[in-house]
């Protein structure tokens, strides 16, 4: 806390030309043009889940191969590998891949949309009302620190905004702590910040933070709304599991390979039309460590679980 304080007190900064013993501020004027929540921030109230279904078994599927896990619990986790797929072939990644870098509409060349920005940020929120934030610049790696006299809070769960007409997609890993007092915040005026880490002269570096800022400033009344609304649901849901605490049930998945993967025996047909094998190999196949185990002709499916060996090295 002592280290806090003496940053604090040296790192009252210029921001958007405010004289260099100022705090940083922030005021509706400063907000850029095109600062909004662009989505409904409206909160489906929790509906209490109804029973799960009996697990549908396809019982009409070749089994070659499975494994079984003994959980702690007691139960089990089962992978089987089942017959071979018959879906379509996914496109290619040419396929895929945008021919242009512009986009034509109506005979008209327009420039793609501009790539949404990516906002990391970690806080610790005080009372509600004052955030410890902590990010990195993206493009030179550096560190920064911040007290801010606003909620970073009220932006979880919003995922994306616009900041000068342009999206942002925002990752907040934040916790909740009792209020205190940061001396070194006493002339710094809701909405407000001070860098207490890292350039503040830097614009790529000082960038999330002032994005989060804010959005914060023109949407403050709909996130207190949404924000409420999000506690009630978490807070219902949370009583609902407690009355109802879930069973744990044994797990299957099944795989089924598609053309080309190397658990078929011709993967390429098209490709290799000479070299296909008569009769596929059957065996159980250790998927943790990909190592297959012969086994007779008349392994079939079985109600019981597939014991395999353990491995003997994790990869």
């Amino acid at each position: 806390m002592q280290r806090l304080s003496i940053l604090a007190a040296l790192l009252f900064v210029q921001i958007n030309g405010q004289a260099q013993d100022e705090p940083i501020e922030s005021k509706a004027a400063e907000v850029r043009r095109g600062t909004f929540i662009p989505q409904s921030l409206e909160v489906v109230p929790f509906v209490p889940p109804i029973t799960p279904a009996v697990q549908r078994v396809p019982s009409a599927l070749r089994v070659d191969a499975g494994t079984s896990v003994r959980l702690e619990n007691g139960h089990t986790l089962t992978s089987v590998r089942a017959q071979a797929s018959t879906a379509p072939d996914l496109p290619d990644g040419d396929q895929l891949a945008v021919a242009s870098t512009d986009l034509e509409v109506g005979g008209i060349q327009h420039a793609p949309p501009p790539a949404a920005q990516l906002i990391m940020m970690g806080a610790t929120v005080f009372g509600r009302e004052i955030s410890l934030a902590n990010w990195t610049d993206r493009e030179t790696g550096e560190n920064y620190e911040a007290l801010c006299r606003f909620d970073l809070g009220l932006l979880a769960g919003i995922g994306e905004f616009r900041v000068d007409d342009r999206p942002a997609n925002l990752i907040l890993v934040h916790s909740n702590s009792p209020s205190r007092d940061f001396p070194e915040l006493a002339d710094v005026p809701d909405g407000g910040l001070l860098v207490v880490k890292g350039d503040p002269d830097s614009i790529s570096g000082m960038a999330p933070i002032l994005a989060l800022r804010d959005v914060i400033a023109v949407e403050k009344s709909r996130l207190i709304a949404f924000q409420a609304a999000r506690q009630e649901k978490l807070a219902a849901q949370a009583a609902w599991e407690k009355a109802h605490p879930a069973e744990p049930q044994d797990m299957v998945f099944w795989y089924r390979p598609h053309r080309g993967s190397r658990y078929l025996s011709d993967p390429f047909p098209e490709k290799k039309p000479s070299a296909r094998i008569s009769k596929p190999q059957r065996g159980r196949l250790d998927l943790l460590t990909s190592r297959r185990v012969r086994t007779s002709q008349s392994s079939k499916a079985s109600d019981e679980p597939i014991q395999l060996p353990p491995p003997s090295s994790a990869q």
